[in-house]
């Protein structure tokens, strides 16, 4: 290294903005990351919708999908089963967050 400061990469600068505007269009962005790297819970429900989809919530929280599928399973994410898939509102992924951030909080004590 010569000690000069890394120029950024211009591409990287189109790829992220068009990534931002494509997910932006279908009204899937994911939140903003906090300090941490994790999910501060402040995401948009897409306009006229009521609940998210399993694929939709995880990436508006920022996990895998089987992560949230399994804390649904052990009843810490309420879900509602629409036909064969299940449906989460913004207030039961807030209230999940809020749920695992605390937990985090006291197993760090």
């Amino acid at each position: 290294m010569t000690g000069q400061a890394a120029t950024p990469d211009p591409l990287q600068a189109v790829i992220a903005a068009t990534v931002a505007e494509v997910l932006l269009q279908l009204g899937n962005h994911p939140p903003p990351a906090d300090q941490s790297g994790g999910p501060t819970g402040n995401f948009t429900m897409p306009a006229g919708r009521l609940a998210l989809s399993e694929a939709e919530a995880s990436m508006s929280l920022g996990v895998p999908r089987h992560v949230l599928r399994d804390a649904r399973r052990r009843g810490e994410v309420s879900a509602r089963k629409v036909g064969k898939s299940y449906r989460y509102t913004r207030e039961g992924l807030l209230d999940y967050l809020d749920n695992r951030t605390e937990s985090k909080k006291r197993r760090a004590k």
